[in-house]
């Protein structure tokens, strides 16, 4: 009789032993957000990851890696440290730094000038974290004891570095500390580098760019975004792109002065890119700040709209020139609060562009007339004669913007949102698609006012079922119109008949109403357990 140590290890010892597939699992406990997210939305995945560290052995280093590599400051780690004292609202270290014992406090603290000195005489040119991977400053003034840190902070291991908001329009961001991370003595490493400022309009100095151009045989990755500022120079892009031969991705929200041109280039550039995403601030039109050399390397164009778009033919231009550019996978559409945009000039963008993505819930809403009987038509309209087998992610706006002709009396019109019986038309038109984001009005009926039973009787079953596999919706229902048990069977019913190999049916997060979330939970639920029943079904038989 074998032993016990004959049998082959089990799927869940494996799960244990292997602390990449842990890592992977335990970082979902704390959801990828902004640096200044404040601490309060985290706080609940680390205490889970603290008591998953808790739980056995197996699961402390993983767990701790997760929980270590996502900190506010470096406050906690200082907190640690045998030598540190207390003085006033300060916190001053004495004694050895290699010192073995350690103790934690809780209070708000900074930490003083003297304190930096110290950490460098102790260090003798050693790095502070020798394992440090990223490195992210933000707001930090000229004069800020923080900046004293960052010298020490330079680690072989480091790999990416950003730098925030109003330090970038600092005169010692780019005297001093960007040439200090872009060394190669101090960072040998890096690879990838953002530079980011969402809120300030100021200018920054054009020595920055001769910085960059120096890092040709190292950096990788370079992420641009000024969108309220034109920092670019006509030439700017034009010398980076010749320096900077080793970019494999680019990310680009920089602009020229009122969106002049920039100085193209003719030849081979950039042979090694293959992720560029432009964000456009023009309206519909492509913003000339970008030359013909990067719009035709683009994979994804974000178009940040600043008004409603009531043109059929606003983007004309645009996909006069984005139809070319055989590399484009990702297109998104964003605007302002109540802004919408016209079905027809979305349309051309599935039908003159080969694209995998389509994004366009950050406008506000679609353009609805006031006589509209149907919101069934959109889908329609949006797919009809489309042959775009690469498409696989599709989001559409939530609201509806309703045109009325005439206002002799005020009363509120209420918009009409997809029926149901627009799903079975992604179904039949869209098979290659596995994300969809929509609104619904599950109580609307579609073009013939046909029943949920009798849609489910008629589907006739395609040779080739549709990918599907991730279904986001915002219900739309008038608050007025309940669920009946029957409908909420025949929803699943439905979903499960037409989407054989959909994972899971979400509601789209910060939208209003959700007074239908918890009614949609239960019809995922029968959904889930119809389909574990169908799949039981087909492999026993």
């Amino acid at each position: 009789m074998a032993s016990s140590t004959d049998l082959p290890p089990s799927p869940k010892d494996l799960l244990i032993a292997s602390h990449d597939v842990l890592v992977l699992i335990f970082k979902l406990f704390i959801p990828p957000v902004a640096v200044d997210t404040p601490k309060r939305f985290t706080r609940g995945g680390r205490k889970q990851l603290l008591n998953l560290a808790l739980t056995c052995k197996a699961f402390v280093d993983p767990a701790l890696e997760c929980l270590w590599s996502h900190l506010e400051s470096l406050e906690p780690l200082f907190k640690r440290h045998p030598g540190l004292k207390k003085v006033g609202n300060s916190y001053l270290f004495r004694g050895d730094i290699n010192a073995q014992s350690s103790s934690g406090y809780h209070d708000n603290y900074r930490i003083a000038s003297a304190g930096y000195a110290w950490l460098g005489q102790q260090l003798q040119g050693a790095p502070l974290l020798p394992g440090l991977r990223s490195i992210h400053f933000k707001n930090c003034p000229a004069d800020s004891h923080h900046l004293g840190l960052l010298p020490l902070m330079l680690s072989p291991s480091v790999d990416r570095v950003e730098f925030g908001n109003m330090f970038l329009s600092s005169p010692i961001f780019d005297s001093y500390a960007l040439p200090l991370v872009c060394d190669a003595g101090g960072l040998p490493s890096l690879r990838e580098l953002i530079l980011s400022d969402h809120a300030s309009s100021g200018t920054i100095n054009s020595g920055i760019w001769n910085t960059l151009a120096g890092m040709s045989t190292r950096l990788q990755s370079l992420t641009l975004r000024f969108p309220r500022a034109f920092v670019l120079q006509p030439d700017t892009l034009h010398r980076l792109a010749q320096q900077l031969q080793s970019l494999t991705a680019l990310n680009l929200d920089a602009h020229v002065s009122s969106h002049g041109p920039s100085r193209d280039i003719e030849g081979q550039v950039l042979p090694l890119l293959h992720t560029l995403h432009l964000v456009n601030r023009s309206g519909p039109s492509l913003c000339e700040c970008y030359p013909p050399f990067l719009l035709q390397k683009a994979t994804s164009v974000t178009f940040s709209l600043t008004g409603s778009v009531d043109d059929d033919n606003a983007f004309s231009r645009s996909l006069d020139t984005l139809s070319s550019v055989e590399s484009l996978r990702k297109v998104e559409i964003k605007g302002p609060n109540q802004s919408y945009i016209n079905v027809g000039s979305i349309t051309p963008f599935l039908r003159r562009l080969q694209l995998e993505e389509l994004h366009l819930q950050e406008v506000w809403g679609l353009r609805q007339e006031e006589n509209e009987q149907t919101a069934h038509g959109i889908v329609q309209d949006m797919f009809g004669g489309v042959n775009n087998s690469r498409l696989r992610f599709l989001s559409l706006p939530i609201w509806r913007s309703v045109i009325q002709n005439y206002r002799r009396y005020h009363y509120v019109i209420r918009p009409n949102y997809h029926p149901v019986h627009c799903l079975l038309y992604l179904a039949q038109h869209a098979k290659g698609l596995q994300h969809v984001s929509l609104s619904i009005d599950s109580n609307a009926r579609g073009p013939n006012n046909e029943p949920l039973a009798s849609m489910i009787q008629s589907w006739p079953r395609p040779d080739i079922p549709s990918k599907l596999r991730y279904l986001e919706i915002a219900e739309m229902r008038d608050p007025g119109r309940s669920f009946t048990p029957h409908e909420c069977r025949d929803i699943a019913r439905l979903l499960d008949t037409i989407f054989p190999n959909l994972m899971s049916v979400t509601m789209i997060k910060d939208h209003w109403p959700t007074q239908w979330d918890e009614i949609w939970q239960l019809i995922e639920e029968h959904r889930q357990m119809l389909k574990s029943l169908r799949l039981y079904r087909e492999n026993r038989w």
